[in-house]
């Protein structure tokens, strides 16, 4: 007969959008540190699909999901993902890395910007954004929103080297803000 499996997923509390929208509501902001934390764990998770093959697809407010205080990269694409592989289906090849790669630094950034500006529903245009992100971040957090966004030729191109310089940033803005202490 055929094979049946069950899938199981970890309880999600919330999702980024939401959590968004209610701090947005109330005019709460997220400290650097959070943000940091986020985009860590968004990293983490890239990382390792990406050595495992695994194309995430759009990453979105939507399927960043909160359990506890930790936010994680959830996509329901995954699922069919993982059910194809149970049945042997081969990794899908699609676009080239840099192409994938920059498309998805490029995502994370407006979510970046969006944070920055608790703008859950991304009403606000780019230049407002980071004008704004200015007044409230510092000058290497916005920078490196901008970088994602812009996909320049000297930005990196594979996934490790920006989780490297997003470590790094979150290093020199970590002892900027223990100089001013």
């Amino acid at each position: 007969g055929e094979s049946e499996y069950q899938i199981y997923f970890e309880h999600f509390d919330s999702t980024l959008q939401k959590d968004l929208t209610e701090r947005e509501q109330e005019g709460a902001y997220y400290t650097e540190d959070e943000i940091f934390s986020i985009l860590r764990n968004i990293m983490s998770a890239l990382i390792y699909m990406d050595k495992n093959g695994i194309d995430t697809g759009d990453i979105s407010l939507e399927n960043i999901v909160r359990s506890g205080l930790s936010y994680k990269l959830f996509d329901s694409m995954l699922v069919n993902i993982f059910a194809k592989s149970l049945s042997g289906s081969k990794k899908q090849d699609s676009q080239d890395k840099k192409t994938v790669t920059f498309r998805k630094m490029s995502q994370i950034g407006n979510i970046l910007l969006q944070i920055f500006n608790l703008d859950a529903h991304n009403k606000h245009d780019k230049a407002t954004k980071i004008s704004n992100a200015s007044e409230r971040y510092s000058k290497n957090l916005v920078e490196l929103a901008q970088k994602m966004l812009d996909n320049a030729t000297e930005n990196p191109e594979d996934l490790i080297s920006w989780n490297k310089l997003i470590e790094d940033e979150f290093h020199s803005i970590s002892i900027w803000i223990l100089l001013l202490i």
